[in-house]
């Protein structure tokens, strides 16, 4: 910092000043970037995992379809001789990420309704 002894130098100060502060607002705008990139990974790892731990519930007939797929099929078929433990995380976190991914892909969900009302559709009523 220079000795200010006229107007014109505070001026030049100012202006100088001024330049310095855009500058650093440039470098740390340019370091925020950088660590963000850097992050993104573990923004994708706490995402993947996070599926994990919470259940999306958009659609009650997906909910019950996973609900009852988890328990039938994963707790009493592929788990049956697990201890009770792993019988008991496995299905929830089974569940859980399940739901994301149905809830994120409506066009699956939405094939197997057609099929299912296409079929139901398609019957004649028994005659009697």
């Amino acid at each position: 910092m220079n000795k200010i002894q006229t107007y014109d130098d505070l001026v030049k100060e100012e202006l100088a000043l001024r330049s310095s502060l855009e500058a650093q607002k440039h470098i740390i705008q340019k370091e925020i970037s950088i660590i963000k990139e850097h992050l993104e990974p573990l923004k994708k790892a706490v995402s993947f995992v996070s599926k994990f731990a919470t259940r999306e519930n958009n659609s009650a007939l997906v909910s019950a379809g996973i609900g009852i797929a988890g328990d039938l099929l994963v707790k009493n078929f592929i788990l049956a001789k697990s201890g009770w433990l792993t019988r008991l995380v496995v299905p929830f976190l089974i569940k859980n990420y399940s739901s994301h991914v149905l809830n994120n892909k409506p066009g699956i969900v939405q094939n197997i309704i057609q099929k299912i009302k296409g079929g139901l559709k398609t019957r004649e009523p028994k005659a009697a």
